[in-house]
């Protein structure tokens, strides 16, 4: 299905992560800090922002919120602060790897402050977004008109305060979360909900490496589901006729 790689290749580089640190003097205020509060004020502010540019708001996502507050958290316990984690793991593999009914597109945007001053809920969430908007990359992220779902994550450690936002531009959601593992010879369900533009659901899949642009099966009828392929762990692609294009969806292990 060689007319539709180039497509699959550029979706693959959709994902687009950025980065922002800083020590910082937010606003003095009272000492308390609501990290769920901080989350659906920065997803507010982040739809804000989009409506003044003429874009939809992004839906909230609560799986993308868990991988999210995961990463949040891990960055502050390994003291890294990348998009990449020391396990070389980058935001597209922590989606699918933890988001086991996606599928599409992801990005990501983090943000960290250090200061040992008192702040409020809403400077956090201002300070983060003016920081966010003034960066190209960031900016990018949160006005792509291909992003539907927004997860914001949030972990806070003495005076360390740790934002994760993951974006995803969702073709369709599968009925049924795959397993993180299955053996040769199992079946898959590939039930799902198409999504947004999406009318039809997806007609092929394919196994691809983990983590790079290789395909390693040949397209494969939605409704075989057995699998045959040999022992590994494959990310899973889809291919939507309407659009001409493969989607990635969740990571699986072939035991």
């Amino acid at each position: 299905m060689r007319k539709y790689i180039l497509i699959h290749i550029i979706l693959a580089l959709l994902y687009v992560p950025h980065a922002v640190w800083l020590y910082a003097k937010p606003e003095e205020a009272e000492p308390v800090v609501h990290k769920v509060a901080l989350e659906d004020l920065i997803l507010a502010l982040t739809n804000g922002v989009r409506k003044q540019h003429g874009l939809k708001p992004l839906q909230y996502e609560g799986r993308l919120r868990e991988v999210a507050r995961h990463h949040s958290t891990d960055m502050i316990r390994r003291k890294f602060f990348d998009h990449k984690n020391p396990d070389g793991l980058s935001p597209a593999d922590r989606i699918a790897g933890g988001h086991r009914t996606l599928i599409g597109t992801s990005g990501e945007n983090i943000w960290q402050i250090q200061s040992q001053k008192t702040y409020t809920t809403r400077a956090l969430a201002k300070q983060s977004m003016v920081n966010w908007m003034a960066s190209p990359g960031h900016r990018a992220n949160i006005l792509n008109p291909g992003y539907t779902h927004l997860g914001v994550g949030v972990s806070m450690v003495r005076g360390n305060v740790t934002i994760t936002q993951n974006f995803s531009g969702t073709a369709a959601y599968l009925d049924q979360a795959l397993p993180k593992e299955i053996k040769r010879g199992e079946h898959l369900n590939f039930t799902m909900t198409s999504f947004g533009s999406f009318k039809l659901n997806a007609e092929y899949y394919e196994y691809w490496h983990e983590h790079k642009n290789e395909r390693k099966s040949e397209s494969i009828p939605i409704d075989n589901r057995q699998v045959n392929i040999k022992k590994g762990k494959y990310r899973l692609w889809f291919y939507f006729r309407e659009k001409n294009s493969l989607w990635p969806g969740p990571v699986v292990e072939v035991r």
